[in-house]
């Protein structure tokens, strides 16, 4: 079929300027030729979607939580003060009263008030024999469980009162005294242990 030449120079003139506006689009759209087609849509994961929520969301700041106040100890109630009577003192044991019905020197009335027989020595410091035999005595009458005194013959004052009641006085002597002041046995000179002892026992009663 044969085409005359009018037709084909319409053709070319209608193919140019169908380019002529397929280049003008593309240079108004950005070099992209314009598509029917709708633009294709990217579907996004879900724990992507959660993770960019929670993201977005600001979280909120702790509260501080409030110091709790230290508790202090209790103190224990004080106890009212009882007022304390002021406690008597021990009144002090009055000395008895001196029982010396004989006269005689304050030691061995003394003694009498406590031993019902009371052995007397009376030595002379100065001589041997008279320290020995005061350590007999004092031993007699340990033996018998009686009271002792010795007296020295040099202190008058001691031997004054057995002076003037019984005269001239010579070391060593032995006397033997029962409660209340009698006197029971007299010895001038020496006597050993088991002479004052027996004798003392004597005084006592045979005990």
């Amino acid at each position: 079929m044969n085409v005359s030449g009018p037709v084909r120079v319409f053709a070319l003139l209608g193919g140019l300027a169908a380019l002529a506006m397929g280049a003008w689009f593309f240079l108004l759209g950005g070099g992209v030729a314009p598509s029917t087609s709708e633009p294709v849509k990217v579907i996004e994961p879900l724990h992507a979607r959660k993770h960019a929520a929670v993201a977005a969301v600001p979280k909120a700041k702790a509260k501080p939580k409030p110091a709790r106040p230290i508790a202090k100890p209790a103190r224990p109630a004080a106890s009212p003060k009882r007022a304390t009577k002021p406690q008597p003192r021990p009144a002090t044991p009055l000395r008895p009263k001196l029982v010396n019905p004989e006269k005689l020197p304050v030691s061995v009335a003394r003694a009498l008030m406590r031993d019902r027989v009371v052995v007397v020595s009376l030595y002379d410091p100065e001589a041997k024999v008279d320290r020995i035999s005061l350590a007999e005595a004092r031993a007699g009458a340990r033996r018998a469980r009686v009271g002792f005194v010795a007296l020295n013959v040099l202190d008058r004052r001691a031997s004054e009162a057995l002076t003037r009641k019984l005269g001239v006085l010579s070391a060593p002597a032995f006397f033997l005294y029962r409660r209340p002041g009698t006197l029971v046995m007299r010895i001038d000179g020496f006597a050993d242990r088991d002479l004052v002892a027996q004798a003392a026992r004597g005084a006592l009663g045979g005990r």
